[in-house]
């Protein structure tokens, strides 16, 4: 007559290793001789699954993620070189860049104004005219300027063309020669 006994497998102690499959012994009581045996036991089975499994949901996730990063940063840059924004940095032949000119005007009250420019400049040929020598003199006579307008005069459009101007006749006169023919603005705005 074969009894039901209800096993707590919570109870380590019905749970010895001993098998060459690598299978666990179950004991229904220390002194029988009836063993069960397992093969496999289920419950570190379906946790070595579940682990792989979210192992694969974060890799899938993560190459997800980075492709719709490196795809949106593409674009990004496909629409910059479309405006030509990024033809004027790569210094085309023809042009010159002049990098942040930023100037601080104060008020008489106090109040501080930040101007922020840059500028490319056009040139007749193709060739290099600022060199390391007089880069810095080009840029200090630009610099003052900019400093002895007023933040007035730089927020009217109709000074803009007129300070353009200005500043392609002292940057030729600057180098000697008639080089630069027009000057643009790459930024110009106020802080």
């Amino acid at each position: 007559m074969k009894q039901k006994v209800q096993i707590d497998f919570l109870d380590v102690s019905l749970y010895e290793k001993g098998d060459e499959e690598g299978g666990i012994v179950l004991i229904d009581k220390p002194s029988s001789e009836s063993q069960l045996y397992c093969n496999k036991n289920r419950w570190w089975k379906s946790k070595v699954i579940l682990i792989v499994f979210c192992f694969v949901v974060v890799f899938i996730s993560s190459s997800a993620a980075f492709y719709f990063y490196n795809q949106q940063s593409g674009k990004h840059k496909s629409a910059l070189c479309n405006r030509g924004y990024i033809a004027l940095n790569k210094t085309e032949p023809g042009f010159e860049i002049l990098q942040d000119f930023i100037i601080n005007f104060k008020d008489v009250n106090g109040k501080e104004r930040i101007f922020v420019c840059a500028l490319a400049l056009e040139t007749i040929s193709g060739n290099r005219f600022i060199n390391k020598s007089n880069y810095f003199e080009i840029r200090k006579s630009i610099y003052k300027v900019l400093k002895n307008n007023s933040w007035e005069n730089l927020s009217l459009i109709r000074e803009k063309g007129r300070l353009k101007d200005e500043l392609s006749s002292i940057i030729n006169k600057q180098i000697g020669i008639n080089f630069v023919t027009r000057v643009y603005f790459t930024k110009y705005y106020f802080l």
